[in-house]
């Protein structure tokens, strides 16, 4: 199990939710146009690539604003609309 693996099992574990990753790679929509189109209607995306604050979990993260409020999100697994 890589890093990234780990941590989402741990955020899983966390808030008793579940998902079908195990012994299979994760994929994470790795540029600013993929977030951007599978997330047409949220605005202005800050993209960041690596986690800003330097954690070590994937190359994907962008920052929205989520009711006034800057979240830093990653998008996980292989969305409807996107080629891999």
């Amino acid at each position: 199990m890589n890093m990234l693996e780990s941590y989402i099992s741990l955020i899983l574990e966390k808030t008793h939710s579940k998902i079908g990753v195990k012994n299979k790679p994760i994929n994470i929509p790795a540029n600013s146009e993929k977030v951007k189109k599978l997330l047409p209607n949220v605005g202005e995306i800050i993209w960041h690539g690596k986690h800003p604050k330097g954690l070590p979990y994937g190359e994907g993260w962008y920052t929205r604003k989520i009711n006034g409020i800057p979240e830093t999100k990653i998008i996980i697994g292989n969305p409807p609309g996107i080629k891999q």
